[in-house]
């Protein structure tokens, strides 16, 4: 009898979910393994969480301000931004390099539409106009002043990451959510947890998702033996409800 009822209990606790250790980090600095407990069912997926709560808090910002070192290329360069977000399109991009400041980029909505105001030292360019709201989505605008400059480096910093329609917070819940959970991993003191997908051939996507603010912390892409690099810092974001910060 007591038999029986020891392989009952073992197969049981075979079929029922319930906490269990992150994988520890394959590489970087060591973080311990932090016992989790995830609400994961046969209907949520630890990445489908990660992807909403990442998503959410994009969404609910009010203002978002960060420093982004990226690397890219073959051979590599490096840049480095400093940028403010707002809602509707406001935003602030100032983009250096090692010579100092090479291009900015200031938008403002007002009504129906949005004045932008760029300059690109590098290439002796600067440029003041206006769109309509509508237009100035991640479809249907680019910089202007671009020569010279490697505009893609920093394209995702030109485009406001808040609010309910922003292409940006979209984006991450989709790619997220499509990814699979690969462990956890530490980016400047913070443990993240990381997500990888292959969305394309010789195509690999990691993202770093801070494990207590669900901010995005580095975000990596290779592509064909290239990679590009960006690791956010100074990160500031504010929603109506509460504020993360640095």
């Amino acid at each position: 009898m007591k038999c029986a009822l020891a392989v009952a209990m073992l197969v049981l606790s075979a079929l029922s979910p319930g906490c269990s250790q992150l994988p520890p980090p394959k590489e970087g600095r060591s973080v311990p393994p932090t016992p989790t407990c995830m609400p994961a069912t046969s209907q949520e997926a630890i990445e489908a969480r990660l992807a909403r709560q990442t998503a959410a808090v994009y969404r609910r910002a009010t203002q978002l301000s960060y420093r982004a070192d990226i690397t890219s290329g073959d051979p590599p360069e490096h840049i480095w931004c400093t940028t403010r977000h707002g809602s509707r399109h406001e935003l602030d991009l100032r983009v250096y390099d090692d010579t100092g400041l090479i291009y900015e980029l200031h938008k403002r909505p007002d009504g129906a539409i949005v004045k932008i105001r760029e300059r690109n030292y590098r290439g002796g360019q600067a440029e003041e106009y206006e769109l309509p709201y509508e237009a100035c989505d991640a479809r249907r605008w680019n910089p202007r002043c671009v020569r010279g400059l490697n505009a893609c480096m920093f394209g995702s910093s030109a485009l406001s990451w808040l609010g309910p329609d922003a292409h940006r917070s979209a984006f991450l819940e989709e790619m997220i959510a499509a990814s699979e959970y690969v462990g956890l991993r530490d980016v400047e003191g913070f443990p993240c947890d990381v997500v990888q997908n292959h969305r394309g051939q010789d195509f690999k996507e990691t993202f770093y998702l801070d494990r207590e603010s669900h901010v995005l912390r580095r975000w990596t892409q290779v592509w064909k033996g290239v990679s590009r690099d960006r690791v956010f810092s100074q990160i500031e974001i504010v929603s109506p409800q509460d504020k993360t910060g640095e």
